[in-house]
């Protein structure tokens, strides 16, 4: 908790990593949750995260580690560890220590699917309270719809500030220039949220955003182009989060038009980069003054707050 943020880290599924940004063998260094962790894949293609200091003399696995195989050899002494933080070999050591064929780092449960990888936070290290959302549109890449085209921000905010973002109603006016219709739902762990967005010359488009928690998030656009657009935000610690959006088009389009996918693509970086100033320099308001117009801010907030351990 923060005194601008007082809220902490909700738990649930968070992007971890666009699944094409983590080759067979690679070793991400990563903080998430307040939290030094390593992201690497072994060189059977499964994505695992730990801890990151090695209980050895603390070296950091995520600079400098290497995969063998199934195991991340630490890049200061060679201690391997499993995907599990189990102590496989000490390899220099004759008598290996008491510790070998022990967890001895924590291993966080992750799931690969909608070509992301996934990894699931409780502040108590509590197991999976429910599933990740398998997006069918984005199981087989290159058919029907396009490869993912990234981008990612770091910025200065809580995640729940961005989440809200989507259901404040007055902010499209006057920040995006569409005066939306919003319709909202919330039912256990997930919300579907509707905007009809009609721009001042009468054209717009319908988006239908869906939460699976607090860390899973997605659009679908119809209209023209249609496209799905994957837009999780991550926390990095108290007052920062980590932003990761991923369009995917109808290949159809985007095969026979690319000069319109570029222009649509240009339009949502700068919706996004027209967000994030504000979201840098504002600050939550536990009791804010509503008013008619807002949108169903306050039972965004309601549904949400099942998500803090505390």
């Amino acid at each position: 908790m923060s005194a601008r943020f007082p809220m902490g880290h909700p738990y649930g599924w968070f992007h971890a990593a666009f699944s094409d940004e983590l080759m067979p063998g690679d070793v991400v260094p990563k903080k998430y949750f307040g939290r030094d962790l390593v992201l690497f894949r072994t060189e059977s293609g499964q994505a695992r995260v730990l801890d990151a200091f090695c209980p050895h003399l603390g070296a950091h696995l995520g600079y400098g580690g290497t995969v063998e195989g199934d195991i991340l050899a630490c890049p200061f002494h060679s201690w391997r560890f499993d995907g599990e933080g189990v102590l496989v070999e000490v390899p220099y050591a004759k008598t290996q220590p008491d510790v070998l064929g022990r967890r001895c780092l924590k291993s966080w449960p992750v799931v690969e699917t909608n070509r992301s990888i996934y990894v699931w936070y409780h502040p108590r290290n509590q197991q999976p309270a429910f599933d990740v959302t398998h997006m069918p549109e984005l199981m087989e890449a290159g058919e029907e719809w396009t490869a993912l085209i990234t981008r990612q921000w770091t910025v200065h905010c809580h995640i729940q500030e961005a989440h809200e973002n989507i259901l404040d109603a007055a902010h499209f006016r006057y920040v995006h220039g569409v005066d939306p219709d919003l319709q909202a739902d919330f039912t256990g762990h997930q919300s579907y949220i509707s905007m009809a967005a009609k721009k001042p010359d009468g054209n717009g488009a319908a988006t239908i955003t869906e939460h699976n928690g607090p860390g899973q998030t997605w659009s679908r656009y119809t209209g023209f182009p249609e496209f799905i657009m994957l837009n999780p935000v991550t926390p990095i610690d108290d007052e920062i989060a980590e932003f990761h959006v991923g369009v995917a088009f109808k290949r159809v389009i985007a095969d026979k038009m690319p000069q319109v996918i570029d222009m649509v693509l240009e339009k949502i970086w700068e919706q996004i980069d027209s967000d994030i100033p504000i979201f840098e320099h504002k600050i939550y308001r536990t009791s804010p003054l509503y008013c008619d117009g807002d949108g169903p801010i306050e039972p965004f907030r309601q549904w949400y707050a099942q998500f803090y351990a505390a």
